[in-house]
């Protein structure tokens, strides 16, 4: 139903984006100031978008694991202070998970570190399905990862420990057509049960962690 329009293109790093477009239901040219005009508004929206992509990049490099796609530890921490201090508030408890890959270093040293690599992503992958959406997820460092569960005490924790161990163990792991079993080891402590501080939370999680290892790995201790 219009007889003439206007449109410059808007583009990001050469990528095009949208558009901006006039539109009139008269047939009328649309002189040359109007065309500047819009130029400009074309171009400042391109600046924007420009800015925001650019800092939405820097935002990532800076709190997400690069590898799994995680939250990095450093961001886990950030996230982790903010919902003990929702768990003080509102009088409820708070469990944390640290998990190791059993025998990560037989995966590197037998199929390599791409492949260790791969199998770090896939292992991420099945924890972050485990858990429940109100549930943060980290990369600890190396083969380990952090996961704090909210709202949660470890009577039923235990059952999303349970269900993360038995997820992985379960999965098919297939690496140039080489069959992996890969199994894990889970801590958990309690907040403010176990300790009302972050580090002293995560060091009696990790003992826990330890703990399981001993028993033979595929396992989870508190």
């Amino acid at each position: 139903s219009f007889a003439t329009m206007l449109a410059i293109p808007i583009s990001t790093n050469d990528e095009f984006s949208g558009c901006i477009v006039i539109e009139r239901f008269e047939e009328r040219q649309y002189s040359e100031i109007q065309k500047f005009y819009l130029e400009k508004i074309a171009h400042i929206l391109n600046t924007l978008l420009y800015w925001h992509a650019d800092y939405h990049k820097m935002y990532l490099n800076t709190t997400i694991d690069n590898l799994t796609g995680l939250l990095n530890y450093h961001a886990f921490l950030k996230r982790l202070d903010v919902e003990m201090n929702r768990a003080s508030r509102n009088e409820k408890s708070l469990v944390i998970i640290v998990i190791d890959v059993d025998k990560f270093k037989r995966i590197n040293d037998t199929l390599g570190h791409q492949i260790g690599n791969e199998a770090l992503k896939q292992i991420a992958n099945i924890i972050s399905l485990s858990v429940r959406t109100i549930d943060v997820v980290g990369r600890y460092g190396g083969e380990e990862f952090i996961i704090a569960l909210n709202d949660s005490d470890t009577n039923n924790a235990e059952q999303i420990a349970d269900r993360i161990v038995n997820n992985v163990a379960n999965n098919i792991f297939i690496f140039n057509e080489n069959r992996v079993k890969i199994t894990i080891s889970a801590g958990l402590s309690e907040y403010p049960k176990d300790s009302d501080q972050v580090q002293k939370l995560i060091e009696a999680a990790d003992k826990a962690m330890y703990n399981a290892k001993q028993h033979g790995g595929n396992t989870f201790s508190l």
